[in-house]
């Protein structure tokens, strides 16, 4: 599809709490990867919204996140950011055991 990253996902199902302005919303990660995912949510967020999102996993993880584009009614293609040297370190062995599982 035309400017969508053909970067390498992964299939990945996983909780995520989006921090949005006052708001806390609740939302599925399906697919993930070094550049970004996507979040199920019912009522994704408008493209260009910045929001910060925890991975609900063994160790939680942060990031910031802004929204590239938005299926309406399914949920959004994100880009993601690892806030911190040792944030960035963790995302990417994340990423290495799902390569490998």
């Amino acid at each position: 599809m035309i400017g969508r990253r053909k970067s390498l996902k992964y299939k990945f199902d996983g909780a995520l709490a989006i921090r949005w302005g006052g708001a806390v919303l609740s939302g599925r990660v399906r697919e993930i990867g070094p550049d970004g995912m996507f979040i199920e949510i019912a009522n994704p967020l408008c493209i260009g919204a910045a929001f910060s999102a925890q991975l609900v996993a063994q160790k939680p993880m942060l990031f910031e996140c802004v929204v590239r584009w938005v299926e309406p009614s399914r949920g959004m293609g994100v880009s993601i950011v690892a806030p911190g040297e040792e944030g960035r370190k963790r995302f990417a062995a994340f990423l290495d055991t799902l390569d490998r599982g």
